[in-house]
């Protein structure tokens, strides 16, 4: 019997600048010591504020997407991670999105075609 094909969740994309007038602000962490991973990770996962946060390659360790109420509170969050010595950050460098190009809207369809048709 073939697996099935499993949907992980369902989400709607609210207009926020409706309800709102928040800023997007994309940033390049650097840790110190990657020891501190694990650690800084939980923090980042409980920061309401970061809506995703990737681990990536090349010469920044972490990718995070804030989306704050406005630029004062973007600065007081990153000066909380800088100051906690128990969380090794380095460096944070900071990308204020000015409007989008795309939006993220789901994944290709080319992509969970490809993935049922070799089940």
């Amino acid at each position: 019997m073939k697996p099935r094909a499993s949907i992980a969740g369902y989400h709607a994309i609210v207009e926020l600048g409706r309800l709102a007038q928040p800023v997007n602000v994309f940033a390049e962490i650097i840790l110190e010591k990657q020891a501190n991973r694990g650690r800084f990770e939980k923090r980042m996962a409980a920061i309401d504020d970061i809506v995703e946060c990737w681990e990536v390659s090349g010469n920044v360790d972490y990718m995070a997407r804030f989306v704050c109420a406005d630029l004062a509170e973007y600065e007081e969050l990153t000066s909380e991670l800088l100051d906690d010595d128990h969380l090794g950050v380095a460096r944070i460098v900071s990308h204020v999105a000015l409007r989008p190009v795309r939006r993220f809207t789901g994944y290709p369809e080319s992509l969970i075609g490809r993935n049922l048709a070799r089940r």
